[in-house]
């Protein structure tokens, strides 16, 4: 994927819920997390696993 390509987040409190998406493709996970660091460290995990996704790197600071 290319660096432009941004994951994007979303994360139920209530159910426990994350919904992943990235361009065109989306996934719910099937686990129920706690915590919205928790469920976002794994929508990255997911993303970089099954999507080649690589995280976009900062630019130089100004």
């Amino acid at each position: 994927m290319q660096a432009t390509d941004h994951l994007r987040v979303q994360y139920d409190f209530r159910s426990g819920t994350v919904l992943l998406q990235c361009r065109d493709r989306s996934h719910v996970l099937p686990e129920r997390f706690r915590t919205k660091e928790s469920a976002e460290s794994a929508a990255m995990q997911f993303a970089r696993e099954n999507w080649e996704y690589t995280e976009p790197t900062a630019g130089p600071a100004h």
